[in-house]
């Protein structure tokens, strides 16, 4: 009975107060009113942890303000606010951030929004930047606003508010940069896009390089409020040099050879950034001033026609200058020597003794990097312990054509060329073939 009649008192008294066109409870401020319509507003000079205490609920904040009204009037708001919970929408005063005209955050007042804004745009700024402008993409305004108690969590910290509105809600997730990671290796392992990867991180593209152990946000923001920053940069970069060609006919068409070794100058560029959420979106050259000039290469170029590519049965020399320092048949421990060896320095052009196609190009234990060609006819040339290969498996090539480069790769005593001819794979004297004096 007492429980039917304490149930019949309280609705009778929800009533009472949708139909009472004003209640006011004074101290020294007016703090809290109910307004025609059902209203209930609450003045942001209360603390949120007072007003827990008076909706009975646990403390969603720990943010204080200054207590006002005795405790006698605090407990009859808390008792009528427990009374009409379900028929009334209470609401707090509060300052909000506007995008656009909708609402982004709460603040507690004007002075902490404005340090929102403030860190918000300072974050994309890079210390010692020469920054000409920075602003928002958005019509970002300060107002005030309400919110519903019912909905409202508690008050964020000026930088946890900065986050939300970089990240747009979406919470960051972090990855530790472990050795040998790079950022495409990142944005494809967590299938994002390099830009959003600089948007969640900012900084991280001016910086373009990882450490091990860094934390990286590898979760994809929807930012609330875009920055956009405007910067004059200055930086120093190389110029490339020109290449000068000059004809020869005492080299096969499709030949070149170095004469002058290139060099690269060096200028000091001004350029003028715009970025958005600190990713570069548009660069603007102001000046470019040389600070060394480029030095021009010039190339020998072949005019010579080449001869067909295929084996002729007569063979020429694989290289122009040389000295025996080995010949074939000696013998090497239990081995005889299956060619002839032709010192030189390294990277002396090695040409085709004879036309053909290239068998093998490539690494083989004792010879080296070498190369073979077969002739036709069972016939076949080795090339071994060079520095460089210029062909590949199944190329064509011409006799005199360069093939590679000599060296002092593999099973080797010093740079030198060991030249084989072959047939049927069975080592023949190259002196047969040819005079090595």
């Amino acid at each position: 009975m007492n429980w039917y009649k304490h149930n019949v008192l309280r609705r009778t008294l929800t009533v009472m107060m949708a139909v009472l066109m004003t209640i006011v409870f004074f101290s020294e401020n007016v703090v809290i009113y109910a307004q025609p319509g059902s209203e209930l507003v609450i003045d942001h000079e209360v603390s949120m942890r007072d007003l827990d205490e008076r909706l009975g609920r646990e403390p969603l904040s720990d943010e204080t303000s200054p207590r006002v009204g005795s405790t006698s009037t605090v407990k009859k708001v808390g008792n009528l606010l427990d009374m009409t919970a379900n028929t009334l929408n209470v609401k707090y005063d509060v300052t909000a951030i506007f995008a656009d005209g909708k609402p982004v955050v709460y603040c507690r007042n004007k002075a902490e929004a404005e340090g929102v804004l403030w860190l918000l745009k300072r974050s994309y700024q890079v210390v010692g930047a020469d920054i000409q402008s920075i602003s928002f993409l958005e019509d970002v305004t300060i107002g005030d606003s309400k919110i519903e108690i019912a909905n409202f969590g508690g008050f964020k910290t000026t930088k946890e508010m900065v986050s939300y509105i970089q990240h747009g809600g979406v919470e960051p997730k972090y990855y530790t940069v472990k050795e040998g990671d790079t950022i495409v290796g990142i944005t494809e392992a967590h299938q994002m896009t390099m830009e959003e990867l600089f948007v969640a991180n900012p900084g991280m593209q001016t910086r373009k390089y990882l450490t091990v152990g860094q934390q990286v946000n590898v979760a994809i923001p929807r930012p609330l409020i875009n920055v956009q920053t405007v910067e004059n940069i200055s930086y120093n970069e190389t110029v490339d040099f020109e290449v000068i060609e000059e004809g020869t006919d005492t080299m096969f068409e499709g030949e070149k050879e170095v004469r002058i070794i290139g060099k690269k100058g060096k200028q000091t560029v001004a350029a003028q950034i715009h970025c958005i959420n600190g990713v570069e979106r548009d660069r603007e050259i102001l000046s470019e001033t040389i600070t060394e000039e480029p030095i021009a290469a010039v190339w020998r170029v072949g005019t010579k026609v080449a001869p067909p590519k295929k084996g002729t049965g007569v063979f020429d020399y694989p290289a122009e200058k040389y000295i025996v320092t080995s010949r074939f048949g000696v013998w090497r421990g239990r081995r005889r020597h299956t060619g002839i060896d032709l010192a030189m320095p390294i990277g002396t052009p090695v040409k085709a003794a004879d036309g053909g196609v290239v068998l093998f190009a490539g690494n083989r234990t004792s010879y080296g990097r070498i190369v073979i060609i077969d002739h036709g006819a069972r016939m076949s040339s080795f090339y071994a312990h060079c520095s460089e290969l210029l062909v590949k498996p199944g190329d064509k090539v011409f006799k005199g054509q360069r093939i590679a480069l000599s060296g002092n790769t593999g099973r080797s005593t010093g740079p030198h060329l060991h030249f084989e001819v072959r047939m049927d794979d069975v080592p023949l004297n190259p002196a047969n073939y040819l005079e090595f004096n």
